[in-house]
């Protein structure tokens, strides 16, 4: 259903403040200030005491200059006062002097940065008449995400920029109960780019064009940024890419998540690198866009709103759990200043469209300032955003991978039987030949960001150990270690000697150890395996031992995937099945050795991290 700017069910929830309005029966504000003004000044008649006027007029002359010093310190105490309370914050907080607000609460309010000053003015309009200081924190969503867990850190009042954030968060911490306002102000998706750049596709893009050039493409992090993640969610949507719920990618997919790598920089400081990135292609909201034009009236940036439209921001006030009824009071006033008709052209006024998407700020465009004219998507699912953004990041981030190729006796076979030549051995039709070209070949394909090293096992008396580091694990892209160089020999060297047993899950299992090292969350961690046999030696750990610490290691939140690529009609497709599956990796069968080149590369191609229904999401 197409989002009409109004909240979602369970999503917008009403403001404490209004469903006192609603009530009929809560005295209105002034009347309230009248009533506990006339009760404070009845109690204090009650107390004071009855002075009576001296009669000694020597005394008189000795009291009148204490009671001056008196009230000279007085005066001084609250003008002491009042400057340590303005100066704790540079956010208006500074709490009225009304009675019961002797010690008024902290209330945080996290904002983007783009908002930041139009909400500092409502925390000034509305300061005056809540008992808090007001703590107004300029960071991006991602922080935010990060500190919701932990109650010291997590703010009372969050304005999120997109409902893709909102989701995120109660998906990370679905104990905590977030009441999310209606939504305030939106912005959608544009690029921005020089005019020139604009000509050469007559003033229009679309989505699919804008990925088909990823040099030029300058996208904000997807998951730190929304207006990244709606970018890529936009275009997802537009090119067709459907959610999944398995380990597996198109190529459609792989592209456009290699193409949307991100750069180092916010979408509000895209515009700005324009003379870098010369005729960059920029993703980034209109509001900023807008904002940066006003400020920059000599540049050559103009807009375009992509094919199709685009997923909007829709900015939002998200309340945190509190006891306090002076924090519910004063977010409650804060989101009523916010969403008011003042409060609503402050928005407008700073580039942004009203809640329904309308009233759109003025842009340069290549025919002249103008006012865009863009469709608006439909929401992503959470299934949508879960799978897109999951496997964004695999790709994004890179993988750290090492591949294992079998060298024992039956690789140097064609099916079972020795090449020709009648003694196993390299040849150009055999196992050994397309298992390590392929994955020698496949690795020094895949982009530079990925780490990537390179094994040959087998229990051969002329070699030591299980194993044997042909190519040492390290990154692909480092020209000095020339990565790919010592792949692409690999190809050749590999199928030089074959021979021996097989001692797969002892291989497996020190590969697995060794990624441990160093392991990074935010990475795929796969070992790709490429056998045709069973493990066969003699002193090897067992597939419930094996099955059992990979298992132990998954539970532990190290997870190492294992991806296998089985080869021939002997080799033990149950084991490396049963492996797959204990850690979340894939099985590959190919039956005869030309089969190997297009399994391997489906492997380096489709795997990816699963995205089951249910997960937290990213």
């Amino acid at each position: 259903m197409e989002n009409d700017g109004t909240a979602p069910e369970g999503t917008a929830k009403q403001t404490r403040a209004s469903r006192r309005r609603a009530s009929g029966d809560a005295p209105s504000r002034s009347k309230r200030r009248r009533t506990r003004h006339n009760e404070a000044s009845a109690a204090r008649a009650a107390t004071e005491p009855v002075v009576k006027t001296p009669t000694n007029s020597a005394k008189a002359r000795l009291w009148l200059p204490l009671t001056a010093f008196v009230v000279a310190l007085c005066l001084l105490a609250g003008l002491s006062t009042f400057i340590t309370l303005r100066s704790e914050s540079n956010t208006a907080a500074f709490a009225s002097s009304k009675p019961g607000c002797a010690r008024p609460p902290a209330v945080k309010v996290s904002v983007p940065p783009t908002l930041e000053p139009i909400v500092q003015a409502a925390i000034d309009e509305v300061t005056p008449k809540t008992c808090a200081k007001f703590e107004l924190t300029a960071e991006t969503d991602d922080v935010v995400l990060a500190s919701i867990k932990d109650p010291g850190k997590r703010p009372a009042l969050w304005l999120s920029a997109a409902d893709t954030q909102v989701e995120r968060a109660r998906s990370q911490n679905p104990s905590i109960n977030m009441n999310a306002s209606d939504v305030l102000y939106t912005s959608p998706i544009i690029v921005a780019t020089p005019k020139e750049r604009a000509a050469q596709t007559k003033n229009e893009i679309t989505w699919k064009a804008l990925f088909e050039h990823p040099k030029e493409l300058a996208l904000p992090n997807p998951e730190s940024n929304a207006a990244g993640l709606l970018g890529l969610l936009s275009a997802a949507a537009s090119i067709g890419i459907q959610p999944l719920e398995h380990p597996t990618t198109g190529p459609r997919t792989i592209a456009l998540f290699q193409a949307s790598q991100p750069g180092n920089v916010h979408s509000a400081e895209l515009p700005t690198k324009a003379p870098e990135w010369g005729q960059g292609l920029f993703v980034t909201s209109e509001q900023a866009f807008a904002a940066y034009a006003k400020e920059h009236a000599d540049s050559p940036l103009v807009a375009l709103a992509p094919e199709g439209g685009s997923v909007f921001l829709s900015y939002r006030a998200v309340t945190m759990p509190t006891t306090d009824p002076n924090t519910a009071h004063a977010t409650d006033a804060l989101i009523q200043a916010l969403s008011s008709e003042a409060g609503q052209k402050r928005a407008t006024d700073a580039g942004f469209r009203n809640e329904e998407g309308k009233e759109a700020p003025e842009v340069p465009a290549p025919d002249g300032p103008t006012r865009l004219k863009t469709d608006r998507m439909d929401q992503p699912s959470t299934e949508h955003i879960r799978s897109i953004l999951t496997q964004w990041m695999s790709v994004a981030h890179g993988m750290r991978l090492i591949t294992l190729v079998d060298t024992s006796q039956s690789m140097g076979t064609v099916d079972g039987t020795a090449a020709a030549g009648g003694a196993p051995g390299a040849g150009p039709g055999n196992r050994i030949t397309h298992a390590a070209g392929s994955a020698a070949n496949g690795l020094a394909g895949l982009p530079s960001n990925n780490d990537v090293g390179l094994w040959e096992f087998s229990q051969n008396p002329a070699k030591p150990g299980n194993w044997r580091e042909v190519v040492p694990f390290g990154p692909l892209g480092d020209e000095k270690s020339d990565q790919r160089g010592k792949l692409k020999a690999a190809a050749q060297s590999v199928p030089g000697a074959v021979g021996g047993n097989t001692p797969l899950f002892d291989t497996l299992l020190d590969a697995v150890l060794k990624l441990q090292e160093g392991y990074d969350p935010k990475r795929m961690n796969v070992v790709l395996v490429l056998t045709d046999g069973k493990n066969d030696s003699p002193d090897s750990m067992n597939l419930s031992g094996l099955s059992k610490t990979l298992q132990r290691m998954t539970n532990n939140g190290r997870r190492i995937s294992v991806a296998a690529v089985g080869i021939g009609k002997d080799v033990d497709q149950g084991s490396l099945k049963k492996i797959a599956e204990v850690t979340n990796g894939a099985f590959y069968y190919a039956e005869k050795p030309e089969d190997v080149d297009p399994m391997v590369a489906k492997a380096l191609l489709d795997f990816s991290p699963t995205a089951k229904a249910g997960n937290p999401l990213p």
